[in-house]
């Protein structure tokens, strides 16, 4: 699924994606609580999706070295399984492609252990 932008929303990207080594992937959200929770927010709202973004450009074998390191980002970030909710590439609005940025965006997932110590 891909995404569009608005120009400040892109720009951000951007500038955290440069960031990033050519090598790796970026974590530019963390998933979790909100940090700015709006008490009238729907509930769904409240918790917010991890983003992780990466360059999708160049040799295969180099997309393929920044898709595991994302991967591996997503792991930590969730100290353990995730789930991709969806992804894609980064858009202007008008649906043209902003620049090769691959943005990820996904959700931490319970294991059976979690889930039963929260009993």
């Amino acid at each position: 699924m891909t995404r569009i932008y608005g120009v400040a929303v892109l720009a951000a990207g951007l500038l955290a994606a440069s960031a990033c080594t050519h090598n790796s992937a970026y974590l530019a959200q963390a998933p979790g609580i909100s940090a700015q929770p709006d008490t009238n927010a729907p509930v769904n709202q409240q918790r917010l999706p991890g983003v992780v973004e990466y360059e999708n450009g160049g040799l295969d074998s180099e997309i393929a070295k920044r898709r595991a390191d994302a991967y591996k980002k997503m792991t930590q970030a969730c100290h353990g399984p995730y789930k991709i909710e969806n992804e894609g590439p980064v858009l202007l609005e008008g649906g043209r492609d902003a620049s090769a940025t691959w943005v990820i965006h996904f959700t931490c997932v319970a294991t059976d252990s979690t889930a039963s110590s929260r009993r």
